[in-house]
């Protein structure tokens, strides 16, 4: 039995980590964001690799991957952009992968437009509670991928 586990170094090691850093955005909407949070559009099976908080910068020094829950506080970006929509956050976005992105709701219900646009980007949408902490759901986000790679690569072992 000990001689078919991966050591490190092993490729097959290399593949099992990589499939374990991602937790689906089920799991994270069940698990790490707030209870009202609301998937408006998007596969909720869809990976995530972790949990941005967009912070008050200009958006092209925001280092993506690609995979990432974007974590958007639109009062938050308005004290740096008062004319910041989201319609050109969601573009930005797109081009650069993003797996879903979480925003106020108070800044989605305005324009029902905007589950179409993201429809068309393939980002899943999500609506977050008004008045939440957007540090504190990206730790919980990060944690929560965090615990579920842990518990993979117990299994795996």
């Amino acid at each position: 039995m000990l001689g078919n586990r991966p050591r490190i170094g092993d490729p097959r090691m290399n593949s099992l980590s990589n499939l374990t850093e991602y937790a689906s955005l089920k799991t994270l909407l069940q698990c790490a964001l707030p209870l009202e949070s609301e998937l408006l559009i998007g596969n909720p099976e869809i990976q995530i690799s972790c949990g941005v908080f967009l912070r008050v910068q200009p958006t092209a020094r925001v280092e993506i991957l690609g995979g990432e829950l974007l974590l958007i506080s639109m009062q938050l970006l308005r004290t740096f952009d008062q004319h910041l929509q989201v319609q050109t956050l969601l573009r930005r976005f797109a081009e650069a992968k993003v797996g879903a992105i979480a925003i106020e709701n108070a800044y989605l219900k305005d324009d029902p437009q905007l589950i179409e646009l993201a429809e068309s980007y393939q980002i899943a949408l999500i609506a977050l509670p008004d008045g939440q902490s957007f540090p504190s759901i990206e730790r919980a986000v990060n944690a929560t991928i965090a615990n579920q790679s842990a518990q993979y690569s117990q299994r795996i072992m």
